[in-house]
């Protein structure tokens, strides 16, 4: 994790760090063809990692620290797809998704 002072309080410094990592699985089915337009259907999941972590300096330079928080969830992912060609060599793509799950529970 990168350190970067986000600012100077009355109290002293405060130094956040904020790392955050995605990846997903997902597999497509398109189902429909309409003209150049084809439609389709997503799942898969969807895994995301949290780490903060905070330093506190006060004006007489004793440090203060907070405890690391670290946070990580996986859900399930469900959503549809649109892809038609704009040109010979290129397409538009639009998808929209929704997560399945709760991570307060994770």
């Amino acid at each position: 994790m990168a350190g970067s002072r986000i600012g100077a309080l009355g109290i002293g410094f405060v130094d956040a760090e904020w790392q955050r990592a995605k990846a997903e699985l997902l597999v497509g089915y398109r189902f429909v063809e309409a003209g150049t337009s084809q439609f389709g259907v997503l799942g898969g999941a969807r895994h995301i990692a949290h780490e903060w972590g905070i330093n506190l300096r006060n004006p007489d330079l004793r440090a203060v620290s907070v405890p690391d928080v670290d946070e990580d969830w996986t859900d399930l992912v469900v959503g549809a797809t649109h892809t038609m060609p704009i040109a010979e060599r290129w397409l538009w793509s639009n998808r929209v998704d929704m997560r399945i799950g709760d991570p307060e529970e994770a």
